[in-house]
């Protein structure tokens, strides 16, 4: 039978403690005040957010996991359905009041990541892609090959063949609280 010292057990035990701890972080970034930050998730045509964003600057995580060129726009605002929209169904971003603008991440690259650093004060944000593109589309079908009514998709939300995919009307953007 063998005997383990205090030392040994000791130094067991920060070595679990600091795995623990290392694993409990992999979806956070630490911004400069050391403060931990949520991951911004990108994809076609979605961005979630894992964890949460704390009040003062803070440096997130942007993870585009889509195959697709996407931005990162962060604005104040209670609902996302009070922005300012074109014709086309993306942001006016020029109607947006300078007081509400936050920052923006532009031309994140698929599948690739990156980190940004906003300042933020306690309140409800909205952060969202505004890109448009054409994914591949000609002639009234998406990439896809399936046929495109014009000035609208099968899922009802704004899509035209003269100017494609408009990222946030297909839905690309998420609201959250900063405490």
């Amino acid at each position: 039978m063998r005997y383990r010292t205090p030392a040994l057990c000791a130094t067991t035990l920060l070595l679990v403690a600091g795995c623990a701890t290392n694993s409990n972080r992999s979806n956070s970034t630490a911004s400069p005040s050391g403060t931990s930050a949520g991951t911004f998730v990108l994809s076609e045509f979605k961005i979630t957010l894992d964890g949460t964003i704390p009040a003062g600057p803070v440096t997130v995580a942007i993870d585009n996991q889509g195959g697709e060129t996407h931005e990162l726009v962060i604005v104040a605002a209670d609902k996302v359905d009070a922005l300012p929209r074109k014709s086309d169904g993306s942001v006016d971003e020029d109607k947006l009041a300078e007081a509400d603008k936050v920052g923006e991440r532009a031309d994140i690259a698929g599948r690739t990541s990156t980190t940004a650093t906003f300042t933020f004060e306690p309140g409800t944000y909205d952060a969202f892609c505004n890109l448009i593109d054409d994914m591949g589309m000609s002639g009234g079908t998406e990439g896809d090959g399936s046929n495109m009514p014009m000035g609208g998709n099968t899922n009802g939300t704004m899509m035209d063949v003269a100017t494609g995919h408009v990222h946030f009307a297909e839905g690309m953007y998420v609201t959250f609280t900063v405490k």
